[in-house]
């Protein structure tokens, strides 16, 4: 067996005496020289060329790490242990990082240290354990970086979305008031123009009379067709009364237009939330029970809104055939759709939760929204419960 020659680095003369006698009382080992600071590991080392560098934390002139690197880049076969008094297992993987092949406490120097070097002594391939495992140590650095890039990625993109979010609902918000404050305002006149039409026109032209009244008609119809774009869009009311008052409005709209059966509860204590917070709730539920509506062949679905020692919880509940294929938002290879997704991410945005439960018997869509502060709701719309059908 070849002997291990070993440069001691260390900056108080006793440790290094100490070492220098405990390697001394074993055979096939030998100190071929000491260094005092980390700059005087780095020389000796380069000078002697020793099988291994036992390098003291901390050292002075130059950090012991940073030694290390040095003592790697110039003599990548030479290993280095490293010896110092913090807890083994955080320095052992500043160590691994560096390019040493491990750590030794101080402590345990008397009981660890030769087993270490014997084991480098016997080791039937050393160079090519100790590459394996500094090339094991990079990669995992560079997994680790790679790791922490894609995380600021996604953090960027999520935080992009976000502000394409804002901007959708800011335009929502435009259109919607165009709709109804331009194009509503020129039905509005229509109409005033056309009504005294069929009685002026009525006797002498009744045909004339009866198309008056079949466009005066269409314009209600169109009139009716415009606020209901204009609230989907978004509603008036969310921002002028509340959420309450806004999803009462959709959830009696959605009755008219779908025959879908709709019990609304809201906490009586609710107050007035944060305009995103209201927002985000307004668009989980329109979401949800459009998805009802398409999807689950449901007749009745329940909407409830209230207060929880997280936040605000809103929970949207059907009985209909559950969505084929679906155990949960953590399964990979179920494929949730569009609108799943957005509801998703506008939770997150808002640092909340949200959950899926789907089977045969129905679906139950749970979220729950932290909530920072609040205003009085309005009296009058402290209600607390609605039933719709046909």
């Amino acid at each position: 067996m070849a002997t291990v020659r070993i440069l001691v680095a260390e900056e108080r003369q006793l440790d290094r005496t100490s070492i220098r006698e405990l390697v001394a009382s074993h055979a096939g080992l030998e100190v071929c020289g000491e260094a005092t600071d980390g700059w005087d590991a780095v020389v000796r080392a380069k000078s002697l060329r020793p099988d291994v560098v036992l390098l003291g934390v901390p050292m002075a002139s130059l950090d012991s790490f940073d030694a290390v690197a040095l003592i790697k880049k110039e003599l990548p076969q030479t290993q280095v242990l490293i010896l110092g008094e913090q807890g083994a297992e955080p320095m052992l993987a500043k160590a691994l990082r560096a390019g040493a092949r491990g750590f030794i406490p101080k402590s345990a120097a008397d009981r660890d240290l030769v087993p270490a070097l014997k084991q480098i002594a016997g080791h039937h391939d050393f160079h090519a354990e100790v590459a394996e495992q500094v090339a094991r140590t990079q990669l995992e650095i560079r997994v680790e970086e790679r790791t922490t890039e894609l995380e600021q990625a996604h953090e960027a993109l999520r935080m992009l979305n976000h502000h394409l979010m804002k901007a959708q609902e800011e335009e929502r918000r435009r259109l919607a008031l165009e709709l109804h404050d331009s194009a509503g305002q020129l039905l509005v006149a229509l109409k005033w123009k056309l009504e005294p039409l069929p009685q002026q026109v009525g006797k002498q032209n009744p045909e004339v009379a009866k198309l008056i009244s079949d466009s005066l008609a269409l314009v209600d119809e169109l009139s009716r067709e415009l606020r209901t774009v204009s609230h989907l869009l978004h509603p008036p009311l969310l921002d002028e009364a509340g959420l309450l008052s806004a999803l009462r409005f959709y959830v009696e709209g959605l009755a008219d237009r779908s025959g879908l059966m709709v019990e609304l509860r809201v906490d009586p204590n609710l107050q007035r939330l944060p305009r995103e917070v209201e927002t985000t709730v307004f668009r989980i539920v329109q979401e949800a029970l459009s998805n009802v509506h398409r999807h689950s062949k449901a007749k009745a679905a329940a909407v409830r809104v209230g207060l929880s020692s997280n936040g605000i919880s809103v929970q949207i509940q059907d009985q209909g055939q559950g969505i084929p294929g679906f155990t949960s938002l953590d399964q990979t290879k179920f494929k949730i759709g569009v609108g799943i997704q957005g509801m998703q991410e506008r939770i997150r945005q808002l640092k909340g939760t949200f959950e899926i439960k789907s089977g045969p018997g129905g679906t139950t869509l749970t979220a729950v929204l932290p909530v920072r502060g609040s205003v009085p709701m309005h009296p009058t719309v402290q209600e607390c419960a609605l039933e719709l059908g046909n």
